[in-house]
């Protein structure tokens, strides 16, 4: 574990600060981006990085009924924490309103699983499959059992229809992905 210590002249000691997947953790983006603000050199840069929980799709492979009850139980565990894990599509806005400039946003498509026919597409689909199968009790575990008082078994047959969802190939699911970084501004004095 690395902790950072501040003394009075430590402010402002980062060129970059990188911020991934941490949907649903931070209880308040606005007082967190002043914390990163407070941390960055003039000239510094924050980079957001989000994306959807639930999965979409563009095509006539939806989910089902498994789709409904996970979008309509993130929504509920958001209202109920306070906690964005809609982040991925407030970022810009929520840089903006922190003073950040010369924001971009750049958007992607993770897909889930193997199905897309693009090589490369494929096996990023498989690397996120992998990487949802493993992290999708992460992710549900603690908001369900604790912040909605679902029993465990409940929780755990929930994530089990999600990862079955996960692993069909024949729904061509994806998750919306954003990357967006803004720069403190310099004095207009200070050159970087």
């Amino acid at each position: 574990m690395i902790q950072l210590t501040k003394t009075k002249n430590d402010a402002e000691q980062f060129d970059l600060i990188y911020v991934r997947e941490m949907f649903g953790s931070i209880p308040d983006w606005d007082a967190f981006l002043r914390q990163c603000w407070a941390s960055l050199r003039p000239g510094g840069y924050i980079e957001v990085v989000e994306h959807s929980v639930t999965p979409i799709w563009d095509d006539d492979t939806s989910l089902g009924p498994i789709y409904a009850l996970w979008e309509q139980t993130m929504a509920q565990v958001e209202q109920v924490s306070g906690r964005s894990f809609s982040i991925w599509r407030e970022s810009t806005q929520v840089l903006e309103g922190s003073g950040f400039q010369d924001i971009t946003k750049r958007s992607y498509k993770w897909p889930i699983s193997g199905w897309n026919t693009d090589p490369r597409l494929r096996e990023l689909g498989r690397l996120n499959q992998l990487r949802l199968l493993q992290a999708i009790e992460d992710i549900f575990l603690r908001h369900l059992t604790s912040t909605m008082a679902w029993p465990y078994d409940a929780v755990q047959n929930f994530i089990e229809r999600i990862r079955s969802t996960i692993r069909d190939e024949q729904r061509h699911l994806y998750q919306p992905v954003t990357v967006v970084y803004g720069r403190k501004p310099c004095p207009s004095s200070e050159i970087l």
